[in-house]
């Protein structure tokens, strides 16, 4: 049915918070400043319990995917905050009443908010059966998760400050080469995914065609 399909999830997720009563289950790795600020309004109102679940890396308060000073809204609004280092799941979940999954991030251009360039996205509207499965993977999540507290906010700061925000393309007399902006999308996009990796192994060494050979 067409009408679950949501390629713009602002106005919908926002109306969902405002009328939860009992539970708000959110996850995301990357959240922006301005959607955690509403978020922080909101929950201070709300007489519902709200869970938080993200992907706390330097590599995404660096390049200003992930807000700290947003996550520290959340805990002083008494948000239930934790990470998971290898979440990519977005889900919104209010009540056992609404639920959605889909592409978009809780950012303002992921959800297509006003202000904005909006990003393409699509999200899902679940029914009462998908809602109920979607809150027991978040739940097993939570579990698996660790505590998002202000000393953990600090040290992820403290190392953002000595990472690369972003690769910058090459230049020429003529202004940026068109020919590097691939490479420049692609390392950036290996900067945002390496935060949290301590380890890097190169799988092929030499030459990968007379190794495929051997």
């Amino acid at each position: 049915m067409t009408d679950t399909l949501v390629p713009k999830a602002y106005d919908d997720v926002f109306a969902a918070l405002l009328a939860a009563q009992s539970e708000v289950r959110l996850a995301s790795p990357y959240m922006g400043a301005g959607v955690l600020a509403y978020f922080s309004q909101l929950a201070k109102a709300s007489p519902a319990t709200w869970r938080v679940l993200t992907k706390l890396d330097a590599a995404s308060v660096a390049h200003g995917l992930l807000s700290a000073q947003g996550l520290r809204q959340l805990l002083s609004a008494g948000v239930e905050l934790r990470s998971l280092p290898n979440l990519h799941a977005k889900v919104v979940i209010t009540d056992q009443s609404f639920g959605l999954v889909g592409s978009a991030n809780l950012t303002n251009a992921g959800l297509g908010g006003s202000g904005g360039k909006a990003n393409i996205e699509l999200g899902v509207l679940l029914d009462a059966a998908q809602r109920k499965a979607a809150t027991k993977h978040f739940n097993d999540w939570w579990d698996g998760a660790f505590l998002v507290t202000e000393a953990g906010i600090q040290a992820v700061e403290e190392t953002a400050k000595h990472l690369p925000a972003s690769v910058s393309a090459m230049t020429t007399d003529a202004g940026p080469s068109n020919d590097s902006l691939p490479l420049v999308e692609d390392a950036n996009q290996l900067l945002a995914e390496a935060g949290g990796v301590n380890l890097w192994v190169k799988a092929v060494y030499g030459d990968e065609e007379a190794a495929d050979q051997g």
